[in-house]
């Protein structure tokens, strides 16, 4: 069963690309070349494009690599002015500017919190954004109102 809450299916930030640029540029070429016409994917196919593994930020660089990565998506299947975008780019740019307060709050943390610190807020952002996307699945209205994402940077600088 499909779940959002879970960390290899739905849309979330765990599963990046690996660092490898000839591996993902491979996969490209085997993409394009296997979507071209009179082609169709083969199971072999479809299990080498999917070589994505769930990675975990260990510090606030990896973090805030991984929300840019997902607010590039957000951009991708939205638009610059959609009001998801305008929140989620709000927030990644809030945690550039405090990384360094981040990171001082983060050294008062015990050893184990200190090392799910990125990973914990990385699944509270994830957790909001599937909030949302179920509340605009239920909803036959308007857009729901979207997240404060940057309220977390509230609650722990302050």
């Amino acid at each position: 069963m499909l779940s959002a809450d879970q960390p290899n299916t739905g849309l979330q930030p765990f599963i990046v690309p690996s660092g490898d640029t000839a591996e993902l540029r491979n996969q490209q070429t085997t993409f394009f070349t296997l979507h071209g016409e009179g082609t169709s994917m083969t199971a072999a196919d479809s299990a080498m494009l999917n070589k994505l593994k769930p990675c975990a930020p260990m510090d606030g660089t990896e973090a805030l690599d991984q929300f840019k990565r997902m607010a590039l998506l957000i951009f991708v299947l939205f638009r610059p002015g959609h009001v998801l975008f305008i929140a989620y780019d709000a927030f990644v740019l809030r945690l550039a500017q405090e990384q360094s307060q981040l990171h001082r709050y983060q050294q008062n943390l015990h050893p184990i919190d200190r090392l799910l610190f990125w990973v914990r807020l990385m699944k509270r952002n994830a957790l909001q954004l599937s909030s949302w996307f179920k509340e605009v699945s239920l909803s036959s209205g308007p857009l729901p109102l979207v997240r404060d994402f940057t309220m977390v940077f509230d609650q722990i600088c302050d």
